[in-house]
């Protein structure tokens, strides 16, 4: 099976946006997209966080310094969404892609994958 476009983005370096989000996961990349298309003024009540699943329970991860207490705003909303494709594609699997570069970058440098 080929790798996904945000993997192989990581592999040369660059950073993954939506475009490669909407490859995992569809649904919540049309949702970003709709947010940064958008007015969200008094339409969306969201924090700079995200709730997860692991092993059955839900957890609240911040997705920067007192993300909890930071409104999501027209203002800052195209942050938001770099901040939650930035999770998907590294904080929610910051270990398991460091190994997997890690072994990749040993036998192929990243400077002769770009």
């Amino acid at each position: 099976a080929p790798l996904c476009m945000g993997l192989l983005r990581q592999m040369t370096g660059s950073k993954p946006g939506l475009l490669e989000l909407a490859e995992v996961d569809p649904i919540l990349a049309r949702s970003l997209q709709w947010m940064l298309e958008n007015d969200i003024t008094d339409v969306i009540d969201e924090t700079f966080t995200i709730m997860v699943e692991e092993f059955g329970t839900h957890q609240v991860v911040e997705l920067c310094e007192c993300g909890a207490d930071r409104e999501v705003t027209e203002a800052n909303k195209e942050k938001y969404v770099q901040a939650v494709v930035d999770w998907h594609f590294t904080g929610a699997v910051r270990e398991q892609l460091r190994a997997f570069l890690d072994g990749v970058w040993e036998v192929i440098p990243c400077r002769d994958l770009e």
